[in-house]
């Protein structure tokens, strides 16, 4: 274990403190409902992570201009103020 101390050592990025060096890279579930927003499946996905002792989480791709820029069906988005309410329709 001596080998890795700092791994579970928290550290501050931008003056965010992190409780460990775990970082999850981002990765696409495609568990967002189909207007966008963030579904129970993403919330379960991402406390699931933060539960098992990740201490940085990078989302997965949020698209920005949709449905113009869809990458798949169930892409979160972020350009209006539906995609940003804590919504959990699936």
């Amino acid at each position: 274990m001596a080998k890795y101390e700092n791994l579970f050592s928290p550290i501050t990025i931008g003056g965010v403190r992190i409780k460990n060096r775990i970082a999850m890279p981002a990765m696409s579930t495609n568990f967002a409902n189909l207007d966008g927003t963030p579904s129970r499946k993403n919330h379960a996905f991402y406390a699931e992570r933060a539960k098992g002792g990740c201490g940085l989480i990078f989302t997965e791709a949020v698209d920005i201009d949709f449905p113009n820029n869809l990458q798949n069906n169930r892409t979160m988005a972020m350009n209006s103020n539906t995609h940003i309410q804590n919504r959990d329709s699936d």
